[in-house]
């Protein structure tokens, strides 16, 4: 944690950082001036992070980089004015966006069967699947993002200066311009990669121990703290979400349940234990309980009965239902 006059002389750095940056970009630069940004960049090597940490945030601002390109065709005084007014007018919108975006992390989060796509700076983004929360925090030395709960997908820009990272409680997924999924379970993570590569570790005694380097289409499974698996799922099923689908690919009935689950604000469905391992396999649109009780009860001949947006699915023949095996 900063000081208290650490964190002073930060935000000084960072408003010399935007002034530089406004300059820059604004209709009074000259070679001279460059050459003295260069000799102020030098100075310090906290300079040039907080003129690349500005840079990116300016990538954010398009409105203010257009105002900042606005020239008056004639030196007059009444032009000189109305650029000195855009300069000054730039010039806050960088400091405020700089000391807005370094003040402390920032959290995203969806309800349940919500979803939302952050962008971040300089290009990056994360799509959040429903149930999900991020915090994210930019420093100087890394772009660093912990998955609180839910499942995201990270599209991250490549920086190598800067490297991605994604925490999850004890475990590290580093990135170099890559996309990958993240999902949180209570006893699992599992991390997919679609293209690129991430490196996967655990923080032990403060110090990283990899646990595997994955390649495109690879999944790593980790379980507490003793086993660990990679398998080849499909990417196009563990990405549906992002279509507004979930597929499933003979998976059991009772696991497919509590999938579609997930994305129902409302709702429930509960299933007998005798049909539990029942096969599923197909595609099925998101935040719907309703169809996909219906497909399954008429793919497998099985009774279904409805109380609102409640849903019980049990045998043709028979069979006491338990009422708190819920899914």
């Amino acid at each position: 944690m900063l000081t208290r006059l650490q964190r002073a002389e930060q935000e000084r750095i960072d408003a010399e950082a935007a002034v530089w940056l406004a300059h820059l970009q604004g209709p009074d630069r000259t070679p001279a001036s460059e050459r003295k940004f260069r000799q102020w960049a030098d100075a310090d090597a906290r300079h040039s992070v907080a003129f690349e940490r500005a840079t990116e945030i300016w990538e954010m601002l398009p409105g203010a980089a257009a105002l900042a390109k606005i020239a008056p065709p004639q030196k007059s005084r009444r032009n000189l004015a109305f650029a000195g007014a855009v300069f000054a007018v730039v010039l806050a919108v960088a400091i405020a966006a700089i000391h807005f975006c370094t003040a402390g992390p920032i959290q995203y989060a969806t309800e349940v069967g919500e979803q939302q796509s952050v962008v971040l700076s300089a290009g990056s983004r994360i799509p959040l699947n429903t149930d999900s929360a991020v915090r994210v925090r930019y420093s100087s030395g890394e772009r660093l993002v912990e998955l609180e709960r839910g499942e995201a997908m990270f599209d991250v820009h490549k920086n190598p200066e800067r490297p991605f990272v994604v925490l999850v409680d004890d475990e590290r997924v580093r990135a170099l311009g890559t996309s990958f999924v993240i999902r949180r379970e209570p006893s699992s993570l599992a991390v997919t990669l679609v293209t690129g590569r991430v490196e996967v570790s655990r923080d032990q005694a403060n110090r990283p121990m990899k646990l595997a380097v994955l390649e495109p289409g690879e999944r790593l499974t980790i379980y507490g703290d003793d086993y660990a698996r990679i398998d080849h799922p499909p990417v196009s099923e563990i990405a549906a979400w992002l279509r507004g689908e979930v597929i499933f690919n003979d998976m059991p009935l009772i696991q497919a349940a509590r999938e579609v689950t997930r994305y129902a604000p409302h709702g429930s469905i509960r299933v007998a234990p005798s049909i539990g391992s029942l096969r599923i396999s197909g595609i099925f649109k998101l935040n719907d309980i309703r169809e996909f009780v219906v497909a399954v009860a008429a793919l497998h001949d099985l009774q279904m009965i409805q109380k609102d947006d409640n849903y019980v699915i049990w045998p043709q023949s028979p069979e006491k239902v338990n009422n708190k095996e819920a899914i």
